[in-house]
């Protein structure tokens, strides 16, 4: 329900977080790079910006039906 208020009520909204959702998940790789070549001195925020990245690729490869029961 929220994906269709936003792409059919404010379509504005819903464009950005699509651009948003694609950006993230580009910005992994040299996001993954950085992580692997700098393992040594890795921060809380390193660790807290790949767990969103991960949350956020689950979300998106996620079927939407997935968790949906049989009736």
């Amino acid at each position: 329900m929220v994906g269709f208020a936003l792409m059919h009520i404010h379509p504005f909204f819903g464009i950005i977080g699509i651009l948003c959702s694609f950006l993230l998940m580009v910005w992994s790789l040299p996001g993954s790079v950085y992580l692997i070549v700098h393992r040594r001195d890795i921060s809380r925020v390193d660790i807290a910006m790949l767990v969103v990245f991960l949350i956020v690729t689950a979300v998106i490869v996620v079927p939407d039906d997935f968790f949906a029961t049989a009736k």
